[in-house]
């Protein structure tokens, strides 16, 4: 339990540290965001109640899901502005130590890795630079991420309640294969509804991997596609009629053409450029792991590393990555993870979307590489393991070294009162 305890309180003063450096009071005309995270955008919606049933189309039940946080947040904001900010990173720094448990629970039960094999896996999932920065950041990816894993943890014991054909409980045999059917399957609509409330398409990944652990018949596909077009309408029509309601009110407020051009303006240009396009892939795969030390308020990484170390160390993991996924392609593990990835590569490469801000959406996938790297362990002869898991100590130990220097050896924050 102290290890946990301890890092919940590593998070936090992380993110009051973050909060410092972005000294922004909430309530000013300035929106200052993050590495393009909506930083202000977020933590003003839960010092006010009445943004509990205000919400955006990529977020469609972000407001009802979090609203605990809104309705304690707004008297502990009418109290001091500091109490809330402690109060609302309490919460997500919590959220991202219940991923790091997840993951540590999946490399221990699933995986099958000893627990010091495990502890320098999950290590190396720490030393990732957004790993803390989501755990000080009030936003949507951290809570994403947590749903992911999640889904991930039911797949894998879906899969085993299926071969079993039935549900146990402390190793009883306690309902019949019937009843573990329907339990299983409102665990499965249960993922859905909150993966895509929170962010609309990753809903799409909790289908991919039901399918990737059962194989529905033709009719299920059929009501399947036909129950997501119509949970697809209902979102437009909620959407539609709380727009409508609040332009209504308040003629100044954002109308449909201005949500309409958030939407269409976050694809990239079709005239960017292929080596453009080949830059922002390399950020999204390089920045949330190995920070560049730009200033915060940079929304679209163009600098380099500072040094060659930096790509070294981000080519010796993907290298690991790549090789394990070859090897394990067949283990449902990874076809789970891989299919879920399908979704990041048709939005962000295929698509276009978000291209520009890439490092942004690290958090809807970026769980799998330490996921990978530990599942490579089972493929090496005995007497390599040992010497394989000293080198991921050492990529855990460079990488914190390199985003050590990333985030408090450069200037990365700003001072409040000389720009306005």
């Amino acid at each position: 339990m102290a290890p946990w305890v301890l890092l919940a309180l590593a998070f936090l003063a992380f993110g009051i540290w973050v909060r410092f450096q972005m000294p922004v009071p909430i309530g000013t005309v300035r929106d200052t965001e993050i590495y393009s995270f909506d930083y202000l955008g977020y933590a003003d919606t839960f010092c006010d109640y009445r943004a509990i049933g205000y919400g955006r189309f990529r977020h469609p039940l972000w407001g009802w899901l979090t609203s605990p946080i809104a309705l304690f947040g707004h008297r502990i904001y009418e109290l001091n502005e500091w109490a809330f900010w402690v109060f609302v990173l309490s919460i997500f720094s919590l959220v991202m130590v219940g991923c790091v448990a997840l993951l540590f629970r999946l490399l221990r039960r699933r995986v099958g890795l000893s627990p010091l094999e495990t502890g320098a896996t999950t290590a190396l999932f720490l030393s990732f630079a957004h790993v803390w920065l989501l755990a000080g950041m009030p936003e949507t990816y951290g809570p994403s991420m947590l749903l992911s894993l999640a889904a991930l943890t039911w797949a894998m014991g879906s899969a085993e309640r299926q071969k079993m054909g039935s549900i146990r409980l402390l190793g009883e045999r306690i309902v019949s294969e019937n009843v573990g059917r329907r339990i299983d399957m409102l665990g499965w609509c249960a993922l859905g509804v909150l993966m895509g409330g929170v962010t609309i398409t990753q809903g799409a990944k909790t289908t991919l991997a039901f399918l990737a652990t059962h194989r529905p018949s033709r009719r299920q596909l059929v009501l399947g596609a036909l129950g997501g077009c119509v949970v697809v309408a209902l979102v437009v029509l909620v959407f539609y009629v709380r727009l409508r309601i609040r332009t209504s009110g308040d003629a100044s407020a954002p109308g449909l053409e201005r949500a309409w051009h958030t939407l269409v303006d976050n694809f990239a240009p079709l005239a960017l450029p292929f080596k453009e396009r080949l830059r922002y892939v390399w950020v999204f795969f390089s920045e949330p792991v190995l920070l560049r030390g730009e200033p915060f308020d940079e929304r679209m990484i163009a600098g380099g590393y500072p040094s060659f170390l930096h790509v070294l160390l981000l080519c010796m993991l993907y290298a690991v990555a790549a090789i394990s996924a070859w090897l394990n392609r067949h283990a449902l593990l990874v076809r789970i993870m891989g299919a879920m990835f399908l979704v990041d590569v048709a939005i962000h490469f295929v698509a276009g979307w978000g291209l520009m801000e890439s490092h942004l959406y690290a958090g809807h996938w970026f769980y799998i590489l330490p996921l990978l790297a530990g599942m490579l362990a089972a493929r090496l002869p005995a007497g390599w393991r040992s010497r394989y898991f000293v080198l991921l100590g050492f990529l855990a130990l460079a990488d914190i070294a390199c985003n050590i220097y990333g985030y408090f050896g450069h200037d990365v924050g700003l001072e409040w009162g000389t720009e306005n």
